[in-house]
Parts: structure tokens; sequence; C-alpha cells
């Protein structure tokens, strides 16, 4: 009987996809796509451990312990086109007027595990006792309130991605994530989420998104955009483990490295203005 591993993320999505439940064994749960019995995986073993309380899609490719090496058993891609660009990209801030394009991208799920893109500004508990409604409300009253928490991408007329940037003040969860400490002491605005359409995903959506934070933060007074992307390294990685963006998407969108809190997580900057001279 073959037996899988679930892939083992860093401390920052471990928490936030297994909530906390860590074990060097792998993750028990059910076989198959969200809790439902997929007959690719009847037959196999996984490896025991505690039992999370949301199921996502996290089989990624397996090293050593399949019967078929070097075969991924995520779903397979549907409806996308790898070699097709992005025909009109069109980018806008989340304000009121946007919130039900906001919330149609989203989805019921609040993109993932209801976040609605509160797990950085929340404290853990409110984040975890808010998953779903909580968490949307607390969105949707920060919009109201008149800040811009992030920016829409719109093709054909509709939202197909979202980047969340801010001041890093922000995000109060980020001064309480040991692998993401600030290098220093520079005033920085934060990437702290992209999320793209499933059918968008792979033409350029993230790095245009990345691109107008860029100058949304110029516009707003900022001096440095900062994200905390993780190195996927070679293969196909699950969406689920890269909610903070990507190595290889940063840099294609001017972002530079300055530090490797771990050897998957890396903090990188990009200059969008000079200081001020006296």
């Amino acid at each position: 009987m073959a037996a899988y591993r679930l892939p083992q993320p860093d401390p920052v999505d471990r928490y936030f996809f297994f909530f906390g439940f860590e074990s060097p064994a792998g993750v028990e749960m059910p076989l198959g796509r969200f809790g439902t019995q997929d007959k690719r995986f009847q037959g196999r073993q996984i490896l025991e451990g505690p039992r999370p309380l949301l199921l996502f899609t996290a089989l990624n490719r397996q090293r050593g312990e399949t019967t078929n090496p070097g075969k991924s058993h995520l779903p397979p891609r549907r409806g996308r086109n790898r070699l097709n660009p992005v025909l009109k990209l069109t980018v806008h801030p989340l304000t009121p007027a946007r919130w039900d394009d906001f919330a149609k991208l989203f989805g019921p799920n609040g993109a993932c595990a209801g976040c609605w893109c509160m797990f950085w500004r929340r404290s853990k508990k409110e984040w975890t006792s808010g998953q779903g409604d909580g968490n949307r409300r607390a969105m949707h009253a920060l919009v109201r309130s008149g800040a811009k928490p992030g920016l829409l991408a719109y093709a054909e007329g509709k939202a197909v991605g979202w980047v969340s940037v801010a001041p890093r003040t922000a995000f109060p969860g980020l001064a309480t994530a040991r692998t993401l400490k600030p290098p220093d002491d520079e005033p920085v605005w934060s990437v702290s989420c992209l999320f793209v359409r499933r059918d968008w995903r792979g033409r350029g959506v993230s790095v245009s998104l990345l691109e107008a934070a860029a100058t949304f933060v110029q516009k707003q007074g900022g001096r440095i955009v900062e994200g905390y992307p993780r190195d996927t390294g070679p293969g196909r990685q699950a969406a689920v483990f890269i909610w903070n963006g990507t190595v290889d998407v940063f840099r294609r969108a001017g972002f530079k490295e300055i530090a490797r809190p771990t050897p998957t997580r890396a903090i990188m900057r990009r200059v969008v203005s000079e200081p001020a001279r006296h």
C-alpha cells in the first residue's frame, strides 16, 4: 500500500492551512478533493497525524513516495491556457462601489478558508473565530470606512485578481510572525496576499497586480513596497501554499530579495521613490 505525505509548509503557511496542528508524520485527512472520495487514491494510506479542521487541495508532487514517481497528484488544471497572454487588464482600488466585484471574486469561501484577506489584519484569535462571515464583515467595514486595502484586476469586465497592499502597520499579524520580522526600520508598504481567479492563473495577472501596487504606493506617498513570497523551486506547487506569491513572480515585477528568513520564504522589496533630500 503506497503512503502519501502532505508537503510541510513553513510556519506561516502551516498555521494558516492546518491551524496549528503539526505532525512530522503528516496529516490524516479524507481522500480526495475537499472531503470527497477520489478513486485515484483508493487503496492508498495517508500517514497518521492530527486531522485538520478544513481540507484543502494540498497533495503536491510526491518525491519517492508514490507508485508513479515524478507524477503530480493534484487535480488537473481546467480552463487555462498558459500560452495566452492577458489581452487587456485594468486595475482599480477596492472601494465600496466595487465591493460586489470583490465578493464575487472571493466567492463563498472568502478566497480560502473564510479568510476574506483578514489573516494579517486581525489577531489569530479574532481571525479564527471570524472565519467566514465574521471576516467578511470585518473586511466590508474596513472598505466602508474609506480605506483602500488593496487593488482589483479586471479583464473582460469582471474582477479576476486581487492584491492586498497597505502600510505594514496595517497588518498586526506580521508583527507576531516569527519568520517575517522586519529586516530594518524602513517604513514599508506590505503586499500580504495575491489571489487570482482559477481560469486566469498563469496569464500574468499577478505580475500586473504587483506592478500596479508599486504605482499605487508611490501615488500614496510610500517609498518601499515589500512582499513575502515563497521560493517554490522547480515543479508545480499547490495554489493553497502560495497565497503570498512566488519569488519568480515578484522578481518579474521588479522586486529584489533582501532577506531569506527560511529556505522557502523570502522578503523582497521594490523602491518606488527616493527619500526626500533635506
